[in-house]
This record gives C-alpha cells, structure tokens and sequence, in this order.
C-alpha cells in the first residue's frame, strides 16, 4: 500500500521514524539526510526512545554533537541491564512463582521502572517484597489510592521496581494475572543473563492495553509492536490474536494497531504484511486513524474518548475486570481517596512521559 499522506518535510514526529526506520525495511537506505539534532534528540526523550534514535546516528556514522548523550545512555542501558539481572537472581532463589513483564523492549532502552507480577495470592507478593528489602532496596515513595505497597529502589539508587500482586490501575484490574501461568519463559537479556518473563505474545498484549490505561500512545509503543510482530511467524501472530481476544482487549489492539499503521505508512510509503494482516483480524479503528492525521501524526498521541469507552464496554465482559470496577466504585465514594486517585493519575502520566527531561 503506497503512502497517499501529504507530509510536511518539518513535521519533526514523522522525521524522527524516517531517520531511525523500520525493522520491516531493515535494508533500506535511511530516509532522511542531517538528522542529527537536539530537537529529534528531545522528542525520542519524550517518546521513550532516545538510545535508539542515538544507536541509529551511530550507525549511519552521523553521530557527531549527541555524542556525549549516546554515552551517557549506553551506560544507563548497561546499569539498567545489570539491576534487572540481580533482581532476578534474587527472586530466582525463592520459591515465588513471578514474571518480569512490559520492562525488556526487543530495542535498547531504559523505561522508568521494573514491572514485576507475583502470581498466587497476597502472601508471595508480600513476601517477594520483604526479601528485596532484606537485600538492600529501599521503600520509594508511598501510593496512597491503591492496595499496592510501595515501590522499590535498588541499592544505588538508580533503578525504580514497581512489584504488582495485580495489574491493576488504582483498584480496577485491567488484566487477569490467573491467566499468565503456562505463558512465564526465561528469556536471555543482552546482558548475558536469562530472567523470567512472559511469552513475547502476551508480553505484547499488556504492552496494549498498558497504553490504554495511560490514554497516550508513544513512539516507544510503535516500535515496540514492530520489532516485536516482525519477530513473530503466522502461529505466533495468530497465538497473540487469540491471547487478545482471551482477554478482552480487541478494541484496544484495534485502535493501538490503526494508529501504528497509519504512522508506518506515513512514515515509510507502506503498511508492512504483517500488520495488514493483524489490522484484518481485529478491523480498522477510522475515528483513532482520522484522530492522528488531523493531529498531523504527533506522538505522544492521547486516545479519543470512543477508544477508551469500547476498550472499558469490552472489558466489563471479563469477570475479574467487572468486580474490581465494583471495588473502585464503592472506593471513590470517599471523597479523600478520588483526590488522591486523580492525583495518582495525574503522577503516573508525569512520571512515566516526562521522567527523562525533569532529569
């Protein structure tokens, strides 16, 4: 499919896919010319991508005055790479049955935190905190509106674990954790090292509807999906369809995979087979695709509120998804604890988008 998009040659969103590229036309000569710059530089940041748009500098031999940033992200990269290895040795000691989950991109970067779910009851999920606090982290800063116990930081300091007995954003459980046993792999790290994680398919679902639950999709969320869909064979991709519809998020795929294909064929002239083929098994999102390219293609890009209201009516149909809406209900009637709901919200979206340049 040839790319009917008139792209304005500033657009800085679209130039910034063009100069990293596409893992779909990996022998492709790099679509833009002197795309070295502090502005690209900053709006990676803000999607989540810097390491890979200064890897990508690099390897086109065009990393000259960003040099000294490719450095200091290389090193975060391998200081990040080495914690989430010792956390994992740590809990690999014990008998608690968990997965690192959403935190290893199939791309060198370094997310704000360590995203990880302890499967079983309340007990193992307390207990896999007491032994990290025994091992040296340290309590971060108390989440007052939910049930979770505070996050984590490693002994240096530098390494932010979010331990979850459930995914869960304050009291409403946007994926069922009883689901997962059977889909926990160790997987090799590029350090070297192996940890335990979920299956790249299902991996990939949470990666979706984590994006829905922060209203935002980001730069980091597309080439997510690409590296990781272009790795996967026919069953595999079939396997994730299934794991999607399994947990009732086909309407957030649907919009997650419009706006990925629309910013590829913007970007490159094409939509890639494979996503063409995921796009005809769960549809087409038209009012998300209108959304982004009246939004000239910006990323971050904030959801429309039909996305959020058919990803939400699609979810009351799970069990699990349906009473922890309950819960939460029955919670915000306390006026203190809606304060300090939205204020978590509001946190998370700062936190999570904006940690790099308050850095």
């Amino acid at each position: 499919m040839r790319n009917t998009f008139n792209i304005n040659t500033g657009n800085l969103d679209v130039k910034l896919l063009r100069t990293i590229g596409s893992p779909f036309l990996s022998n492709k000569e790099p679509f833009v010319n002197d795309v070295e710059s502090s502005e690209l530089y900053d709006l990676a940041v803000k999607n989540k991508i810097p390491l890979l748009y200064l890897e990508t500098l690099k390897q086109q031999g065009k990393l000259n005055k960003l040099k000294i940033k490719y450095d200091e992200e290389c090193a975060r990269y391998l200081k990040f790479l080495d914690g989430v290895g010792k956390i994992s040795e740590i809990l690999d000691a014990t008998d608690i049955e968990y997965a690192i989950f959403k935190t290893i991109k199939p791309y060198p970067t370094v997310p704000g935190d360590v995203d990880i779910v302890v499967l079983g009851n309340n007990e193992g999920y307390r207990k896999a905190n007491e032994i990290l606090l025994e091992a040296g982290y340290r309590e971060e800063e108390v989440r007052v509106s939910g049930p979770g116990l505070p996050d984590l930081v490693d002994p240096e300091g530098d390494i932010i674990i979010d331990m979850q007995d459930e995914l869960e954003l304050s009291y409403v459980i946007y994926m069922d954790k009883n689901k997962f046993r059977g889909h926990i792999v160790k997987t090799k790290i590029p350090s070297g090292k192996a940890i335990k994680t979920l299956e790249p398919e299902l991996d990939l679902a949470i990666v979706i509807i984590h994006s829905l639950t922060e209203y935002m999709y980001l730069g980091g969320e597309f080439y997510t999906f690409l590296y990781s869909i272009a790795r996967m064979n026919k069953r595999e991709i079939d396997e994730f369809v299934a794991i999607l519809d399994e947990n009732k998020i086909t309407a957030a795929a649907k919009s997650f995979i419009t706006i990925t294909a629309i910013l590829h064929e913007a970007a490159f002239g094409v939509i890639p087979e494979k996503l063409e083929y995921v796009l005809d098994k769960l549809g087409y999102k038209k009012s998300e695709a209108k959304n982004i390219i009246k939004n000239n293609f910006k990323m971050p890009h904030r959801y429309g509120v039909s996305t959020v209201v058919k990803v939400v009516l699609e979810k009351m149909g799970e069990r699990r998804f349906r009473k922890s809406v309950s819960v939460q209900i029955v919670k915000m009637l306390n006026p203190m604890l809606l304060k300090r709901v939205i204020s978590e919200v509001i946190g998370r979206q700062r936190r999570e988008y904006y940690l790099k340049k308050v850095e």
